[in-house]
């Protein structure tokens, strides 16, 4: 998988029912970047504009964001270089045990 993300100039996820998305933070991590739908678990592993494109379901908002990447190597960049920062600071082993661990404790308390 990760040679075709590495190959690939997007990643378009737009999945009928999703609650995470690692579909998306694979993709991220290999700095390929991504548009998904503004729906469930990807408007957690996207953010819109910074790490990734963030587009309604809907045929024509899709196109204009496979458009604006398709045509600006430089939003394709700069996408690509802040999702692997984001997906190393933030989805990391070490984070999401921590993370995971003080909701737990919440719940305890």
């Amino acid at each position: 998988m990760v040679r075709l993300y590495n190959e690939a100039t997007a990643v378009i996820f737009a999945p009928l029912m999703e609650p995470f998305g690692l579909v998306v933070l694979e993709s991220m991590a290999c700095g390929t970047p991504v548009i998904g739908v503004r729906e469930a678990g990807l408007r957690e592993s996207i953010i819109d504009g910074e790490t990734g494109i963030l587009a309604d379901r809907d045929e024509e908002e899709l196109a204009n964001a496979v458009l604006m990447l398709t045509e600006s190597e430089e939003l394709r960049n700069r996408l690509s270089r802040n999702a692997v920062s984001y997906v190393r600071e933030k989805w990391n082993w070490d984070t999401r045990l921590r993370n995971s661990m003080s909701a737990l404790r919440s719940c305890w308390q």
